[in-house]
């Protein structure tokens, strides 16, 4: 019947959030970065989302709001209302994923397109709950600023330990031209000023006296004196 045909669409749309689907999604996640031998980042999503999920259990037992009783509520529900878990936790794995994933491409554009679409897909989600009748709209409006304050939380401190290399840094999308004074060393810190190729040297390393003329360091990661 087409008058159920937007309910049901809805209900497909919540579950995007639900504690099945993002479960999954993290362990598929993961998955694949041990697989790409990024133990350290593996690591590092799976504790920076689990503990996002048990901050969320906090809020909502720390709260104790009631559902609202307004409408027949479309879906059933069991815990409390406020923060909305569904806005919450889709707003933590969906944007912590796009960040970190957006840092490995290249293309602007391409990174836009990523954080938009988590972006967009945690709204949807969040509406729904509010459609079905779950939330008042301001469990919604707190459950998505606890999981994007979260998400930004997570992806600086990725970024912290990624310069540090304590976990491992993103894939670039192209690889870089090696500097012809370090054919094999990493990670690149200088810009060679002719053809823009990259210096990639030792940490700590020390240039040459042809090398200081031609290189110049950029990230700090090793010394040109």
């Amino acid at each position: 019947c087409s008058s159920d045909l937007l309910p049901q669409s809805v209900t497909d749309i919540t579950a995007l959030g639900g504690f099945t689907v993002l479960t999954l999604l993290t362990c598929l996640v993961v998955g694949f970065l041990l697989a790409s031998r990024k133990p350290g980042t593996a690591l590092f999503v799976a504790l920076a989302i689990t503990s996002g999920a048990l901050l969320s259990t906090a809020l909502k037992g720390l709260f104790v709001r009631q559902r609202p009783e307004i409408v027949p509520h479309l879906v059933q529900v069991s815990s409390t209302s406020f923060p909305s878990g569904h806005a919450m936790n889709s707003a933590m794995v969906y944007l912590t994923l796009a960040a970190l994933l957006a840092r490995s491409q290249e293309e602007a554009k391409v990174r836009v397109y990523l954080i938009a679409a988590a972006i967009t897909l945690t709204a949807m989600i969040g509406f729904s709950r509010v459609y079905l009748g779950v939330h008042w709209p301001s469990d919604v409006l707190a459950g998505w600023t606890f999981g994007a304050l979260w998400a930004a939380t997570c992806s600086f401190i990725a970024r912290s330990l990624q310069r540090v290399r304590t976990i491992e840094p993103p894939s670039p999308g192209r690889a870089l031209p090696l500097c012809p004074h370090h054919p094999s060393a990493s990670p690149p810190g200088c810009h060679l000023p002719f053809g823009g190729g990259y210096c990639r040297a030792p940490l700590g390393g020390r240039h040459s006296t042809l090398e200081r003329q031609n290189c110049r360091s950029t990230d700090g990661l090793h010394s040109i004196g």
